[in-house]
């Protein structure tokens, strides 16, 4: 029984010091009168580090927190400038101005756009591939992504792809919409056909029905605004049918019966 008494008091001394390390430490780091606080380890030796009071101290005062927090040893903060960060950042909640916000001035001239400073930059390193630099997605279901690609060497034209889920999955074709760097803006289906074509030129291809605006003969718009128009008018002098302008006058095509 003398035995059993003896190793309980050894355990119970045990945890006493254990308490006391942790309880004393605790109390060091997050004491609000010191900007130094003293760790104790269980053999009793000690270090001194900066106290909560003097972390949030400098983190209030300095703009670049991250130099700031890697200055007293915290290194998995976001680094400064031109670093990287693995793996992902997540957000549980946003503020009136976004999850992700940029408040300095970053704005440049149109035609300085390849050595503009950006909000967001991805590195595509590999000719051949396409990525993605955005994807929306709900509990259900993905619904939209933005995509970029060199198309396969450094001199072609760039592609960046637009997709819209047309339903839960991919086999309910989704909507995708193209726009080259040869000023090429297609939208396709889900084949990836080109359906409608528009180039820098102004030329348009549709592989469908073209349906012009309807109007009545008191609602077309002047000749000599739209020279060249087409429209449709419900009220032909025999029966509803096309018209053109050709600048000066709205006429009626030469009627045939297919």
């Amino acid at each position: 029984m003398a035995d059993d008494w003896a190793g309980l008091s050894a355990q119970l001394g045990k945890m006493q010091q254990a308490w006391y390390v942790a309880a004393r430490s605790y109390w060091s780091v997050f004491d609000q009168n010191s900007d130094t606080a003293t760790i104790v380890a269980e053999d009793g030796s000690t270090r001194q580090v900066p106290s909560w009071r003097a972390i949030s101290g400098a983190l209030g005062s300095k703009a670049n927190k991250a130099t700031t927090l890697a200055g007293y040893g915290i290194t998995d903060a976001i680094p400064a400038a031109g670093g990287t960060v693995p793996g992902q950042l997540s957000f549980t909640n946003s503020i009136a101005g976004g999850s992700v916000r940029q408040n300095g001035d970053i704005g440049a001239g149109f035609g300085w756009w390849r050595t503009a400073p950006s909000f967001l930059t991805m590195l595509c390193q590999q000719n051949g591939a396409a990525y993605t630099l955005w994807r929306a997605d709900s509990y259900a279901r993905s619904l939209a992504n933005c995509m970029v690609h060199a198309r396969n060497y450094d001199g072609s034209a760039a592609t960046v792809q637009y997709r819209v889920a047309n339903g839960a999955d991919a086999s309910q074709g989704d909507a995708l919409f193209e726009m080259m760097g040869d000023g090429t803006f297609t939208v396709a289906g889900p084949a990836g056909g080109s359906n409608v074509t528009l180039s820098r030129e102004g030329h348009v291809l549709a592989r469908g029905l073209i349906v012009p605006g309807a109007y009545t003969r008191a609602t077309l718009p002047a000749p000599n605004g739209s020279p060249s128009g087409i429209a449709y008018i419900s009220d032909g002098p025999n029966g509803p049918t096309h018209v053109f302008s050709n600048g000066q006058k709205w006429r009626i095509p030469t009627m045939t019966d297919l």
